[in-house]
């Protein structure tokens, strides 16, 4: 990810949540187990920090995020800068469709960034050793596995790179 100026610090809680329905690939018996993106407009409030108010928080504007996924350090196949649509279920509430991936283990979430309808980038998750990483509890890479019969949320904090 290219390096950003964050100048207003928001906190979105976004969750990543990992299931897996017992589905095998026709042509690799393979189990895949199915990954979408929950989106909900919660912030946190940091004292001391002046927070831009409006758009900074409109999540109406985001249009679609884009993802990057690897397993044990290799980009998986079609999930580099993967485009996600964003739908909304209405309360402040969005979520991508499911994606599918093999059951597995050693996944990370490497990029994911927000977008409106215009393609400009209005949310990122910053990566550890980036400008802003000190900001967010976590940044990326988020490591997470796709395991049968489970769910599991990891949190993923983006900022706002409105300047």
């Amino acid at each position: 990810m290219k390096k950003i100026n964050f100048v207003f610090i928001t906190l979105i809680a976004s969750l990543l949540f990992v299931s897996c329905d017992k589905e095998l690939t026709e042509s690799n018996n393979k189990e895949i187990g199915k990954l979408a993106f929950s989106i909900s407009k919660e912030h946190n409030a940091l004292a001391g920090i002046s927070l831009k108010a409006g758009e900074a928080y409109n999540l109406d504007l985001v249009s679609e995020a884009i993802i990057t996924i690897e397993k044990d350090g290799v980009v998986v196949e079609g999930f580099d800068s993967k485009t996600l649509t964003i739908s909304s279920w209405g309360d402040g509430n969005y979520t991508t469709p499911d994606i599918q991936l093999e059951v597995a283990t050693g996944y990370s979430l490497t990029k994911f960034e927000l977008k409106n309808a215009d393609g400009l980038m209005i949310f990122a998750s910053p990566t550890t050793g980036e400008a802003g990483a000190e900001n967010v509890d976590n940044p990326l890479p988020l490591s997470f596995d796709i395991a049968l019969d489970a769910t599991t949320p990891i949190d993923v904090e983006v900022l706002s790179t409105e300047v």
